[in-house]
């Protein structure tokens, strides 16, 4: 007389297949997790300009007070973007801001060592390969 059912070793296959095909998806998902962490920075980034701007007209014509001790302000809704760009670094980011009375530039660097956001006065955005220059106030390579 036949038994139906399935041998231990047709269940081991079936269990290590789906296993491989869980750590595939695994591995994907993470990838997916971290592009959408630099798109919210990235996001949290566009929107120093036109605080940028309210600070230059609130504060004698001046984008000094963009920046204090080399990171965002915490004045005029820097504070909000600086927290939501810190809640997705999962840490304290390395937000680089340089100014003068004249100029700003702030950049950040994303997921991917070596690529870096960055915002300038200039109306410049975009990806650049390296943080904000405090000599220039742009980014290398934007």
């Amino acid at each position: 007389m036949k038994q139906k059912g399935f041998t231990l070793i047709e269940l081991l296959v079936v269990v290590a297949v789906i296993g491989i095909l869980a750590s595939a998806v695994v591995v994907n998902f993470s990838g997916a997790q971290e592009r959408a962490r630099d798109s919210r920075i990235i996001s949290a980034m566009g929107q120093v300009r036109p605080v940028a701007e309210i600070i230059f007209n609130r504060y004698n014509y001046s984008y000094a007070n963009v920046c204090n001790a080399g990171t965002l302000n915490t004045i005029e809704g820097l504070q909000a973007l600086r927290d939501d760009i810190n809640s997705q670094k999962k840490a304290t980011a390395a937000i680089s801001c340089v100014t003068n009375n004249t100029k700003y530039c702030v950049s950040i660097e994303l997921s991917t060592a070596g690529n870096f956001y960055c915002v300038t006065s200039e109306g410049k955005a975009g990806m650049a390969t390296g943080a904000c220059s405090a000599t220039t106030y742009t980014c290398a390579g934007l």
